[in-house]
């Protein structure tokens, strides 16, 4: 499922950061799971994160 979802604002492709629970697009938004599972991709709810804390969450990925 993760593969058809994409970042509202870019139109990039998402990726998942188990440890925080959260969506990342490659541009700096992440977009949190709610407690149902359910990713929460509306704009009021997207946060801005550095640009370290999206380099930390490729390298676990791999």
């Amino acid at each position: 499922m993760l593969k058809a979802l994409v970042c509202p604002f870019s139109k990039l492709p998402l990726t998942y950061d188990l440890e925080a629970r959260e969506l990342l697009s490659p541009v700096g938004v992440a977009f949190p799971i709610t407690a149902n599972g359910i990713a929460d991709m509306t704009p009021a709810s997207a946060r801005l994160v550095g640009h370290r804390q999206m380099v930390e969450s490729k390298c676990e990925q791999t």
